[in-house]
């Protein structure tokens, strides 16, 4: 952290190199717990460079370690933004900047839905997902227990058949199939 500040002190690097520095200067204060410093320079180097996907990734963490969970997703939605502007451009305004799999930020923005109980949206980037990547078992689990969740016991009937005819010798699957067949049986008794 010494060797960073004397850099940055120096005051001589264009503005990418500075947004680029303060970014590696938050990351280590962030690994030091010095968590208010870590948000200055983030905040610093997005001042000098907005267009970046470095700074906003360690706001988002920064965010989720203090547990600010709605603060960690509002830095995730920049973060995508910014993402997706920066992969059509041809170079990158910080050299040293980072690209995220959008997948990824799915995957992240998905788990921070559930954890704000916000159902809908977490379907929404977990279906988003399975889109790309119909495979990926952890995502159709997601998938399965939010519309189980939401009482959408059909549509979790159909993700849970695909999955049982794909691992038919999976007892959990088979166990949670049965359960979803006789909520729904006794939904139609209630119903008549």
């Amino acid at each position: 952290l010494k060797h960073y500040m004397i850099a940055y002190n120096l005051n001589q690097y264009n503005m990418a190199m500075t947004a680029s520095l303060l970014t590696t200067i938050a990351e280590t204060l962030m690994i030091l717990d010095k968590i208010e410093r870590a948000k200055q320079c983030c905040l610093e180097s997005i001042k000098l460079i907005a267009l970046q996907v470095g700074a906003y990734y360690l706001l988002y963490r920064i965010a989720l370690k203090e547990g600010l969970l709605q603060e960690a997703l509002n830095w995730l939605k920049i973060l995508q933004a910014n993402n997706q502007k920066l992969k059509t451009l041809k170079k990158k305004k910080i050299a040293t900047d980072i690209l995220i799999d959008n997948d990824k930020i799915l995957i992240y923005s998905g788990s921070l839905y559930l954890k704000l109980d916000k159902l809908d949206k977490a379907l929404e980037c977990y279906l988003s997902f399975y889109k790309n990547k119909p495979k990926n078992i952890m995502v159709i689990e997601k998938i399965i227990d939010i519309y189980i969740k939401k009482s959408e016991l059909s549509q979790a009937e159909e993700f849970l058949s695909d999955l049982i005819r794909q691992y038919p010798d999976n007892e959990r699957y088979k166990n949670k199939l049965s359960v979803i067949l006789s909520k729904q049986e006794k939904n139609n008794q209630q119903s008549n």
